[in-house]
């Protein structure tokens, strides 16, 4: 299985992320904007990295669709031109991972404020 790191700089960015796939899908997904060459219905292993915090979730998601996004002029040498925005629905058993993971970041924020006072 193959795997794709997603970096957030902090609980802030990944929980803009986890919304714009809810408000884009109706539901929790990951929106993954790359040329990985992913087809549909393939299963990818996505680590989720938050930065500021150094936490990590790993999740199983399944490829429901990818559209073109666009061309790389540089890459077209190496064949890996287009860009494509893959939408992936994580698997159902790896759900509960996820709510949890989301739960320890709003945790964290709250016993930790001085980190978001500015």
């Amino acid at each position: 299985m193959r795997t794709v790191i997603c970096r957030f700089a902090d609980e802030t960015d990944f929980f803009r992320h986890l919304r714009a796939g809810k408000q884009a899908w109706g539901e929790a997904n990951f929106s993954l904007l790359g040329a990985y060459d992913l087809g549909e219905d393939e299963e990818v292993e996505v680590v989720a990295l938050v930065s500021s915090v150094r936490e990590r979730c790993r999740l199983r998601v399944r490829v429901a669709d990818r559209r073109t996004v666009g061309l790389d002029s540089a890459d077209i040498a190496r064949g890996t031109a287009r860009r494509f925005c893959y939408r992936c629905e994580v698997c159902a058993e790896d759900e509960p991972w996820l709510d949890m993971f989301v739960k320890k970041l709003r945790t964290l924020r709250r016993v930790q404020p001085e980190r978001h006072a500015s």
